[in-house]
């Protein structure tokens, strides 16, 4: 279940029983409501800023949720603000140990709600007293929490109320499953229900930060402190935290901690073994420079301890790594020589071992610093805007601190700088995104070489964001060479297979589809083989895949592909995850192509909402959606309808991405078919030769696109009475289709028929007749 948002300052989350009753807050719903395609089902819990229900999904699909809907007396402009950004932030994290959302939307009266993943579970507390797990499955399934919480911060999410109460377990597959079920995002409320800035978390797990209201100094590190508190718990079954009347303050606990390790015996700490203790001393340091330095390096330290490793925790002395040596390696003791060979060896692989240990923690400890403190600056003003505001900002702030702080650390700055590209694509400002991923390729051949691995992982980024801002005929020349090279320098196969992904997109934009599906398929394939058809880049390669073949118009194979998709990623990540609503517009799409336009109609309004919600009204994918609907409107003869959508996706382009880029062009070709539809001739030819100058200049060689501008400019020129050009265009446009998608393709149909129209309208009787045959292709 999905626990409540931030407590107040004084008060605990608790979940609330199965009591089938709403709280008494002023709320209108309780079970029984309808909010949504949801039916309230249960109160589950309340915090700060919301309550939180069962609830029953009847439409797309039927589910049980979690549905967490904002406290309606604290829906302040700000509050709105925060619930907005911990939907966006969670609608963005996909980790195992994280409850997924699956959609969000408001209430008639407009206040927001969201809908997670419900899990059922049994409390990390609970579990530990019920199941009685031995020592190495409890550090194992903290090991997976600690990594989604690691996952968060790479997200620039602080979560600070970490405690049992927001970790449920489950059982998948025999094994113990941790999922972190809660995210209020950095405020509390006080007691009149308003929101303040005041002290949120839970005592007993709370960072001496948090717990002094030193918001300045809240970072990834809290955290770091709340997960070690979680950890003695899960340890000791929480005897030193809950033993005394009053709570432990941090500086007593850490003290008891110290003793222990100096020879004290605490009855509280009897069961925790020394090399943990040293590790709780460390997560659990008052002054939070003492502390890991991120959520990975605790984990990395559990996991040694696991695989008898040294940790980083304990003074690294001769002798400790010379024991742990020994405890991995127990051997008969047959010859001293060869024991003192073997302790020999062991000591100089330690050696190498810590240090290069010692190095990536460096790293670790750079990025997550880095990353931790990316919402410390942000002025909470900023984020009465809403939606992206806020995240923007929080984004440009940090591609400002990136080059400055970082430059001493190249590494880390690669890193930072791909994570920054990759935010900004999410957020659609591809040229922002091509800066930074430029930046992180050029640092990484600028320092290790163009054939290194380093070089090759920011590869992807760069050449998406070529391609998303028109420059697709950079990026190819950039992926072919990589591709050929990668064998040689012995890259990793599924790095080069999803190079050749990434080539296939970029040849379908330049208008090769034959030569893409040449790459297309044997990396879908591959990728398939390696990392098995869940995986994020095979399903990502599969898509694909199913696009081009329907550019060749093999709806045969593309369309099952498609659903099977689609069914698949529905049944685990929900109806309208991101991923789901492309894949769901490709379909809608491969619809029009086979000209079932009333079915792409259906799928393209059952999309718009969805897609609105998640990306924002007048977003990119947004537009794309509205851009289809006109186009299968049209197509069944509903001009009136279609025309609002034609309008708003072309100057929406128009303002995103200026006038030469490829959506812009397509958006001015698709309007001006609607004007024509709509009566006004003269704005229908002037449109449709802007769109073919502006194609013509950014690609001078036969595109698809370019083929369907000259139909709609015949098209015109015919209804404007400019006969002799618009033979020439029609013309054109087939031997053009036929070119880049050969003689069966089923764009030539409306060509044809453009051509029947025309030479009816000059008398030439024998070439109606033979455009009337499917086979007549060229003049």
């Amino acid at each position: 279940m999905n626990a409540p948002d931030d407590p107040s300052s004084d008060d605990r989350t608790e979940l609330l029983g199965h009591d089938q009753n709403a709280p008494a807050d002023g709320s209108d719903f309780g079970p029984g409501s309808r909010i949504g395609p949801y039916t309230l089902v249960e109160h589950l819990g309340e915090g700060g800023m919301g309550q939180v229900f069962l609830a029953e999904q009847v439409e797309p699909i039927r589910r049980r949720v979690a549905l967490k809907l904002i406290r309606r007396q604290i829906a302040d402009d700000l509050t709105l603000a925060y619930f907005q950004i911990e939907r966006q932030a969670l609608a963005r994290m996909e980790h195992p140990a994280i409850a997924r959302v699956y959609d969000a939307g408001r209430t008639e009266e407009g206040f927001p709600y969201f809908a997670m993943e419900y899990v059922e579970g049994i409390t990390l507390r609970r579990w530990r007293r019920e199941a009685s797990p031995d020592l190495a499955t409890r550090l194992r399934v903290f090991i997976t929490l600690v990594r989604g919480v690691q996952h968060a911060h790479e997200r620039g999410i602080v979560h600070r109320d970490l405690k049992p109460d927001n970790i449920l377990v489950t059982v998948v597959d025999g094994q113990a499953q941790p999922k972190l079920i809660d995210f209020g995002i950095a405020i509390g409320v006080d007691g009149s229900g308003s929101v303040s800035a005041h002290r949120a978390g839970t005592v007993d797990y709370m960072s001496p930060e948090q717990f002094a209201e030193q918001h300045a100094a809240i970072d990834a590190r809290s955290d770091v402190y709340s997960l070690g508190a979680v950890l003695l718990d899960l340890l000791d079954d929480a005897r030193i935290l809950r033993g005394g009347t009053t709570t432990l303050r941090p500086t007593e606990l850490h003290a008891r901690l110290r003793a222990s390790l100096k020879g004290h015996v605490d009855p509280d700490l009897r069961a925790v073994p020394l090399e943990l203790r040293h590790l709780l001393a460390r997560a659990l340091a008052p002054d939070r420079e003492h502390r890991y330095a991120s959520a990975a390096a605790l984990a990395d330290d559990v996991q040694r301890f696991l695989d008898g490793e040294p940790l980083a925790a304990v003074p690294a002395t001769r002798r400790y790594a010379m024991r742990k040596f020994v405890q991995r390696h127990r051997v008969p003791v047959a010859l001293a020589s060869a024991i003192a060979l073997a302790v020999l060896a062991g000591l100089v692989a330690t050696t190498w071992s810590l240090q290069r240990a010692e190095r990536e923690a460096a790293r670790a400890r750079a990025t997550a610093d880095f990353l931790s403190t990316v919402l410390a600056g942000v002025d909470p003003d900023t984020a009465r805007e809403l939606d992206k505001t806020l995240l923007r900002k929080v984004l440009d702030e940090a591609a400002l601190r990136a080059g400055r702080e970082l430059a001493a650390q190249p590494d880390v700055l690669i890193d930072i700088e791909g994570v920054i590209a990759r935010s900004y694509t999410g957020l659609e400002d591809h040229e922002r995104a091509l800066e930074h991923a430029r930046a992180a390729h050029d640092l990484a051949v600028a320092r290790n070489g163009e054939s290194a691995p380093s070089a090759y992982a920011t590869l992807p980024s760069l050449t998406t964001a070529l391609v998303n801002t028109g420059h697709a005929d950079q990026a190819l020349p950039m992926l072919e060479r990589a591709i050929a090279a990668g064998a040689a320098a012995g890259i990793d196969e599924a790095k080069i297979l999803q190079l050749r992904h990434n080539l296939a997109i970029t040849l379908r934009d330049l208008g090769r589809s034959r030569d893409a599906i040449v790459e297309s398929q044997p990396a879908s394939e591959g990728l398939d083989r390696l990392l098995g058809p869940d995986a994020e880049p095979s399903v990502n390669a599969r898509l694909t895949l199913a696009i081009l073949l329907a550019d060749l118009d093999r709806f045969d194979e593309a369309v099952p592909m498609i659903r099977e998709l689609i069914a698949r990623r529905s049944a685990t990540l929900g109806a309208d995850h991101p991923l789901v609503l492309t894949m769901r517009n490709s379909l809608a799409v491969f619809h029009m192509q086979s000209r079932k336009f009333a079915e792409g109609e259906r799928e393209l309004k059952a999309l718009l909402d969805p897609v609105r919600r998640q990306y924002g009204d007048g977003s990119r994918f947004a537009l794309m959606i509205e851009g289809n609907l006109g186009g299968a409107l049209r197509q069944q003869g509903k001009v009136e309808e279609a025309g609002p959508y034609y309008q708003r996706t072309y100057e929406n382009y128009l303002r995103l991405f200026g006038p030469d880029h490829m959506r812009s062009m397509q958006a001015a070709h698709n309007y001006a078919n609607w004007l024509l539809d709509a009566g006004r001739i003269a704005e229908a030819l002037a449109m449709q030769r802007s769109a073919l100058e502006a194609m013509r200049k950014q690609y001078p060689d036969d595109h698809p696109v370019t083929a369907e501008i000259l139909t709609g400019l015949g098209k015109a020129q015919i209804a404007a009475g400019d006969l002799d050009d618009a033979e020439r265009s029609l013309l054109e446009s087939m031997r053009m289709k036929i070119a880049v998608r050969g003689p069966d393709s089923s764009r030539l149909p409306a060509s044809r028929e453009a051509l029947r129209e025309l030479y009816t309208k000059l008398g030439r009787t024998d070439e109606v007749a033979r455009y009337a045959e499917p086979a007549a292709t060229t003049p």
